[in-house]
Protein backbone atom coordinates (compact mmCIF):
# COMPACT_ATOMS: atom_id res chain seq x y z
CA UNK A 1 0.00 0.00 0.00
CA UNK A 2 1.02 3.27 -0.63
CA UNK A 3 0.18 6.82 1.16
CA UNK A 4 -0.75 10.02 -0.33
CA UNK A 5 2.88 10.93 -0.97
CA UNK A 6 3.03 7.09 -3.10
CA UNK A 7 5.53 6.45 -0.40
CA UNK A 8 5.43 2.98 0.80
CA UNK A 9 3.55 2.75 3.79
CA UNK A 10 3.78 -0.83 6.00
CA UNK A 11 2.23 0.33 9.33
CA UNK A 12 -1.30 -1.00 10.11
CA UNK A 13 -4.33 0.26 9.18
CA UNK A 14 -6.97 -2.48 12.04
CA UNK A 15 -6.57 -3.79 14.83
CA UNK A 16 -4.94 -7.35 14.48
CA UNK A 17 -7.70 -9.86 15.72
CA UNK A 18 -6.60 -12.55 17.94
CA UNK A 19 -9.77 -15.46 17.74
CA UNK A 20 -9.09 -18.72 15.61
CA UNK A 21 -11.16 -18.00 12.91
CA UNK A 22 -8.85 -17.84 9.72
CA UNK A 23 -6.78 -20.62 8.69
CA UNK A 24 -4.29 -19.45 5.95
CA UNK A 25 -3.05 -22.52 3.38
CA UNK A 26 0.53 -21.79 2.59
CA UNK A 27 2.64 -24.44 0.37
CA UNK A 28 -0.44 -27.04 0.86
CA UNK A 29 -0.19 -26.68 4.37
CA UNK A 30 -2.84 -25.18 6.98
CA UNK A 31 -1.77 -22.78 9.24
CA UNK A 32 -4.14 -21.13 11.97
CA UNK A 33 -3.67 -17.46 12.17
CA UNK A 34 -1.73 -15.89 15.57
CA UNK A 35 -4.15 -12.61 14.07
CA UNK A 36 -5.24 -11.40 11.58
CA UNK A 37 -7.15 -7.91 10.22
CA UNK A 38 -7.92 -6.70 6.49
CA UNK A 39 -4.76 -5.75 6.46
CA UNK A 40 -2.63 -8.81 7.06
CA UNK A 41 -1.96 -11.66 9.69
CA UNK A 42 0.56 -13.76 11.67
CA UNK A 43 1.37 -17.04 11.65
CA UNK A 44 3.65 -19.60 13.24
CA UNK A 45 5.29 -22.16 10.87
CA UNK A 46 8.65 -22.91 10.15
CA UNK A 47 9.87 -19.76 8.00
CA UNK A 48 11.15 -22.12 4.88
CA UNK A 49 13.67 -19.43 3.99
CA UNK A 50 10.65 -16.58 3.76
CA UNK A 51 12.42 -13.28 4.66
CA UNK A 52 11.10 -10.04 4.83
CA UNK A 53 10.24 -8.90 1.58
CA UNK A 54 9.56 -12.28 0.01
CA UNK A 55 5.80 -12.61 -0.99
CA UNK A 56 3.79 -15.62 -0.19
CA UNK A 57 0.65 -16.49 -1.82
CA UNK A 58 -1.91 -19.19 -1.05
CA UNK A 59 -5.81 -19.79 -0.12
CA UNK A 60 -7.51 -18.05 3.01
CA UNK A 61 -10.66 -20.15 4.81
CA UNK A 62 -12.13 -17.89 6.96
CA UNK A 63 -14.90 -20.05 9.62
CA UNK A 64 -18.46 -19.29 9.11
CA UNK A 65 -17.86 -18.45 5.41
CA UNK A 66 -18.47 -20.97 2.73
CA UNK A 67 -15.87 -20.40 0.02
CA UNK A 68 -12.06 -20.09 0.40
CA UNK A 69 -10.28 -17.42 -0.96
CA UNK A 70 -7.05 -16.64 -2.03
CA UNK A 71 -4.06 -14.00 -1.46
CA UNK A 72 -0.80 -12.54 -1.93
CA UNK A 73 1.01 -10.70 0.89
CA UNK A 74 4.53 -9.22 1.27
CA UNK A 75 6.61 -10.92 4.69
CA UNK A 76 6.79 -8.26 7.26
CA UNK A 77 8.96 -10.18 9.67
CA UNK A 78 9.80 -13.52 9.62
CA UNK A 79 11.40 -14.49 13.46
CA UNK A 80 11.88 -18.09 14.13
CA UNK A 81 8.46 -19.72 13.63
CA UNK A 82 6.67 -16.33 13.50
CA UNK A 83 5.69 -14.94 10.10
CA UNK A 84 3.83 -11.68 9.75
CA UNK A 85 2.42 -10.51 6.35
CA UNK A 86 0.95 -7.63 5.02
CA UNK A 87 -2.15 -8.45 2.09
CA UNK A 88 -0.81 -6.93 -1.33
CA UNK A 89 -4.15 -9.09 -2.94
CA UNK A 90 -7.04 -10.64 -1.04
CA UNK A 91 -10.18 -12.52 -2.41
CA UNK A 92 -12.84 -9.57 -2.60
CA UNK A 93 -15.32 -11.35 -0.90
CA UNK A 94 -13.00 -12.64 1.96
CA UNK A 95 -12.02 -8.54 2.27
CA UNK A 96 -15.46 -7.56 2.52
CA UNK A 97 -16.30 -10.56 5.45
CA UNK A 98 -13.16 -9.42 7.20
CA UNK A 99 -13.83 -6.13 7.40
CA UNK A 100 -17.35 -6.59 8.95
CA UNK A 101 -16.60 -8.93 11.71
CA UNK A 102 -13.39 -6.91 12.37
CA UNK A 103 -12.79 -3.30 10.40
CA UNK A 104 -12.44 -1.10 13.13
CA UNK A 105 -9.10 0.98 12.17
CA UNK A 106 -6.52 1.86 14.38
CA UNK A 107 -7.25 5.06 16.07
CA UNK A 108 -10.88 4.83 15.94
CA UNK A 109 -11.91 5.42 19.84
CA UNK A 110 -13.57 2.63 21.33
CA UNK A 111 -17.23 1.71 20.99
CA UNK A 112 -16.95 4.06 18.24
CA UNK A 113 -19.30 3.02 15.14
CA UNK A 114 -17.33 1.16 12.40
CA UNK A 115 -16.95 2.88 9.38
CA UNK A 116 -19.51 0.19 7.27
CA UNK A 117 -22.24 1.01 10.15
CA UNK A 118 -24.65 4.28 9.76
CA UNK A 119 -24.31 7.11 12.48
Amino acid sequence: MTNSSGIADDRRKFFRDPSSRVVLIIDGIPHLADDWSPDGFSVQMEAHGHAAGDIINGEIDVFERGEKGTFSAKVIRAEGDLIAAQFTELSSHIYIYICMINGQPIGTPPGAPKEHEDS
